[in-house]
């Protein structure tokens, strides 16, 4: 799936055979969690990559989010080790540090596990959702290292919500109109709020008129789509303020000389 300048792959399979510059290994606290997806990468890096993480996590300090070791027997380059979660919004959260932290690190591709799907117990569902939806607002940003992410989904009974959560991703560049008479007197202050929105979501803006119709067709992934589509009422709305200013204007203006 191609988000802006970025490909993002969904499939099953095992993450420590991944070749990424960086694979993500979900922990716990104390980074010492050895059993499901976390065991597997620990052990197929080796006993060295393990005392390198124990070394560093001792020295770390409660507000560092990820832990970087290098990868050992693995085929990747480097593991960046983090804190399971058992919240979607904060899976969210932390799908997007560990994308920045790639990126400050100039590493071309990482890929994760389905984090919070083991120990946390939390519905695949909305584990897409979180992951997916960290990886659109990345992609929205000026970054120029980070070009391939990766989700491996050992359970392949997963792989259907991933992908459903895709799909609602990609049906987000059909076409969204609304026939507002009021886009028609557009002034180019309206105009220019238009322009920066778009630039700043990514979002095609287009403005059309059809007979006595004026259309706003917005183009772009979900959440941007959704975000400009909640702002554009708000200038609609600032734009009958003023021709209602106008009108309540005239016909004082007509009780006066009526007078």
């Amino acid at each position: 799936m191609q988000i802006h300048h970025l490909t993002l792959n969904v499939s099953s399979g095992d993450i420590t055979k991944e070749n990424t510059d960086a694979i993500v290994n979900s922990s716990n606290k104390e980074f010492t969690l050895k059993s499901g997806v976390s065991k597997a990468i620990l052990d197929g890096a080796g006993l060295q990559v393990e005392q390198e993480l124990l070394e560093k996590a001792g020295k770390a300090n409660d507000q560092q989010r990820e832990i970087v070791t290098s990868s050992g027997n693995l085929p990747c380059e480097e593991i960046i080790h983090i804190v399971g979660s058992r919240s979607p919004a904060d899976i969210q959260l932390k799908v997007l540090s560990v994308l920045m932290l790639c990126e400050n690190r100039k590493l071309t591709s990482v890929a994760f596990p389905a984090l919070g799907t083991g120990q946390g117990g939390l519905n695949p569902a909305d584990v897409a959702d979180a992951m997916i939806s960290a990886v659109v607002e990345f992609a929205s940003k000026k970054t120029d290292h980070v070009k391939n992410v990766e989700f491996l989904i050992f359970q392949s009974s997963m792989l259907a919500d991933f992908h459903q959560s895709m799909l609602k991703i990609t049906k987000s560049k059909k076409r969204l109109s609304s026939r507002i008479k009021a886009i028609a007197r557009f002034s180019k202050k309206e105009l220019k709020m238009l322009k920066k929105m778009k630039k700043e979501l990514k979002v095609n803006v287009i403005i059309e008129k059809k007979e006595q119709d004026s259309f706003i067709t917005v183009k772009g992934l979900t959440s941007f789509v959704y975000t400009a589509e909640s702002r554009i009422p708000d200038i609609i709305r600032k734009v009958e303020k003023i021709e209602n200013r106008k009108r309540v204007a005239i016909l004082n203006s007509s009780t006066v000389e009526w007078q």
